[in-house]
């Protein structure tokens, strides 16, 4: 016989015991516990998940469309501003966002200290809510269709290893031929959470991007489409 069936065909048997009272209850109870924790560390589990989720998608985007090959750096070959399929995808359903982005690994250079960062060049019309949520100090950066914007969204954690502050202008070297710099001002401080990203993203106007890589207006590295 089941081990379980038979305690409880011997409970039910001596229920008009004094002893099986206590015990029914108490296995109710424990039930019952165990039940309510295991919902408690579902929904915790989940709604964990959901927002680690969140953070990787308002870094980038749960579409990307880039130039196809096997480069996995951040200098890939551009694609078209304006391709004819870009209405197209607009008009799908559940299509918020299409956005145009570049990327550029460089180098930050600080007094004594130096540090790597990834420049996504973003233009006026990106939204930046995303990091809006998660900005710790000053504000967003300010992006025009005409001139460059020198402003530089910056990362606590790049922040802290170069003891940067709002307002602060930084250096970025660019590994190229002929070696390129600019110069940032940091605007808007964020905090993700998100190591792997908090660790080295920096948000700037996509027109250094765009200059730094002899790239026309027309050129970009590729869309984000939520």
């Amino acid at each position: 016989m089941n081990l379980s069936r038979f305690i409880s065909n011997k409970i039910q048997k001596n229920k008009s015991q004094r002893f099986s009272k206590p015990v029914v209850v108490i296995s109710t109870i424990s039930v019952a516990l165990g039940v309510c924790v295991l919902i408690l560390v579902f929904a915790i589990t989940t709604g964990f998940r959901q927002e680690i989720q969140n953070k990787i998608v308002g870094f980038g985007s749960h579409i990307e469309i880039t130039y196809y090959d096997d480069n996995e750096s951040y200098q890939k070959k551009p694609i078209e501003k304006s391709p004819v399929f870009l209405d197209e995808i607009k008009a799908l359903p559940n299509v918020d966002f299409v956005q145009p982005f570049a990327m550029k690994a460089g180098i930050i250079k600080m007094k004594d200290e130096i540090d790597a960062v990834v420049l996504k060049g973003v233009d006026k019309g990106y939204n930046l809510s995303f990091f809006e949520k998660h900005l710790v100090q000053g504000r967003n950066i300010h992006i025009s269709d005409s001139v460059s914007s020198n402003e530089v969204l910056l990362s606590e954690t790049i922040a802290n290893r170069l003891q940067l502050k709002i307002d602060d202008k930084m250096v970025v070297y660019f590994v190229q031929e002929p070696p390129r710099q600019r110069v940032f001002k940091i605007t808007g401080i964020y905090k993700t959470d998100l190591s792997n990203y908090d660790q080295t993203i920096a948000i700037c106007d996509i027109k250094h991007i765009q200059k730094l890589n002899d790239w026309t207006n027309e050129q970009i590295e590729g869309f984000e489409i939520e």
